[in-house]
């Protein structure tokens, strides 16, 4: 008996997931698409079915469990009786051991008596979706040696598969799709606001296999290479008509090929400055440095703190009719309208030298550098920032302060650093707190002790609901640590100080991390624990 479709409406109206005037739009589009409801909710307002079946356990006052995070009992599917399987029920364990039996027909009392009579149990029932059952079920049936048409290793199954996991990644906001071999089975993984989730915990490696070929066809590599990494690009449409990019990495590993898939533009290309997370002051001086007429302003921060989402935003905040701007980049992440962007190592002879050395022979207002990787690149970045050119890069450094360091660490002459150098950003990505259920606390013991001298005005904490999927966070903010030079600063960079000397002083309007996150964390825009796990050993 499956859940009617009227109940996932209602659900998802009571749990905020959309507005209860959007109901007829929703049901016109479903009816000219010839679609569900529900698919016309995943398309249009871009909801995980997921979400739509947390929402409806919300609503029942019952579990919902997600099979990628709750361990099969394998055991116990194979006690079961036959009929539990077939009809798709699985016995999963909670965190203290019991046993719970998740299915997607709740409202079957029947099915589920007959199957806590054939385990002897009286089990709580919990709500999972119908493709994370399906799932399930072919890994247990695999598991029991059972022949199932499903099993059977055919194009369609990693078609099919394939179109699965990549709307549902898109529909999650991930970054990233982790496809992991094991030794007779393959995961995938989606990394969401930079945690990994397990999507599907078991494949049979036969479709495993099918799937990793048909990846690779797509992605234009080579099918018979499976001893050496590859890389590649692909596009692919979306059940919404959105065309999605894609960079491919392949890796052989022990048990096979491993790949990963990052999703290029799907949660950044709409991101301006005012969206990023500073706070007004900080926000209104970023914006002062990338209006200056010449100079280089610096992004750092490891990989994947959003170095190239800030710098594209800064981009977008300038961008204008009257301004020439060029971009080096490896690669190209996102495509800016009127703008010239060129690709290092589109061919053997397009380097960041080579690329920065011609660039500068067509008149540009505004440079911007992927990344400074050495003193070639810093050298050339800096003389253009000297000769009347704004200049935006990124650097692989700690802390703000720490940029000035890095390029006297490449061989640059104090001097030029100090004559060109606006400031610098480092920056992290903390997991935005739900708007929907976080809750204000009290600040416990031992993160009082972390805090120091620190003022804590208000703290909260993360709790759950189907709009976050139970997570208790929605999203990413940046942490930022701006350093902008002074007078004092600037000579103390000419002198050749170092990153303790520099910080000591400060510069003009130097906030640290920390600082920035606990305001962030006194607005209910994250939460303690996010902040002190990015600012560990950060200057506080």
């Amino acid at each position: 008996m499956p859940i009617r479709e009227q109940e996932f409406l209602d659900a998802a109206v009571s749990q905020g997931l959309i507005e209860d005037d959007e109901l007829m739009e929703i049901r016109r589009s479903a009816n000219t698409q010839g679609i569900s409801s529900l698919e016309a909710i995943t398309i249009a307002y871009r909801v995980p079915l997921k979400a739509l079946y947390h929402a409806v356990a919300a609503e029942r006052n019952i579990r919902f469990v997600d099979l990628g995070v709750y361990p099969i009992d394998e055991q116990a599917a194979i006690e079961m009786a036959d009929i539990g399987l077939r009809r798709g029920v699985i016995p999963v364990r909670d965190q203290d051991g019991k046993i719970i039996l998740a299915t997607a027909e709740i409202d079957d009392l029947a099915l589920i008596s007959a199957v806590e009579r054939s385990l002897d149990i009286l089990a709580e029932v919990a709500l999972a979706t119908p493709s994370a059952i399906s799932d399930a079920v072919q890994f247990l049936r695999k598991l029991r040696n059972e022949e199932l048409a499903t099993v059977e290793v055919e194009e369609e199954d990693a078609a099919d598969l394939f179109s699965r996991v990549i709307n549902e990644a898109y529909l999650h906001h991930a970054s990233d799709i982790h496809i992991e071999p094991a030794e007779n089975t393959l995961r995938i993984r989606f990394r969401v606001d930079g945690r990994l989730i397990n999507f599907i915990s078991s494949i049979p490696v036969e479709i495993g296999r099918t799937l990793i070929s048909r990846i690779k066809v797509f992605s234009g590599l080579d099918i018979a290479e499976q001893r050496a990494p590859q890389d590649g690009r692909m596009q692919f449409e979306l059940s919404n008509g959105i065309s999605q990019d894609m960079r491919v990495a392949v890796i052989p590993t022990r048990f096979g090929e491993r790949i990963t898939i990052r999703l290029l533009g799907t949660t950044d290309e709409n991101l301006t400055l005012s969206n990023l997370g500073m706070l007004d002051k900080e926000l209104e001086a970023f914006r002062q440095a990338i209006q200056k007429p010449y100079g280089i302003v610096l992004l750092t921060g490891p990989t994947g703190s959003g170095k190239s989402t800030t710098l594209y935003s800064a981009l977008k905040e300038i961008n204008g009719s009257w301004r020439n701007i060029i971009t080096v980049e490896d690669p190209i992440e996102q495509i800016v309208p009127n703008i010239s962007q060129v690709q290092v190592g589109a061919s053997d002879k397009v380097t960041f030298d080579s690329a920065l050395r011609s660039i500068l022979r067509h008149d540009p207002d505004v440079v911007m550098i992927g990344e400074i990787r050495d003193l070639s690149t810093a050298d050339i970045a800096l003389k253009a920032a000297l000769t009347g050119h704004l200049v935006f890069s990124s650097l692989h450094t700690n802390t703000a302060i720490g940029a000035v360091t890095r390029l006297m660490d490449f061989g640059c002459e104090p001097y030029l650093v100090s004559a060109t150098l606006v400031g610098a950003i480092s920056q992290r990505l903390v997991r935005r707190l739900c708007p929907a259920c976080r809750e204000e606390v009290d600040v416990d013991d031992a993160n009082r002790a972390l805090l120091g001298d620190h003022e804590l005005k208000r703290n909260f904490k993360s709790v759950g609901c189907p709009q976050c999927l139970g997570t208790g966070y929605s999203g990413r903010i940046g942490l930022f640590e701006c350093f902008w030079t002074g007078e004092e600063t600037r000579e103390l960079i000419s002198n050749g100080a170092g990153e303790h000397e520099i910080s000591r002083v400060g510069g003009d309007l130097h906030k640290t991390m920390f600082r920035d996150g606990l305001d962030k964390v006194s607005l209910g825009l994250t939460s303690l624990e996010e902040v002190i796990g990015v600012t560990i050993g950060a200057s506080i």
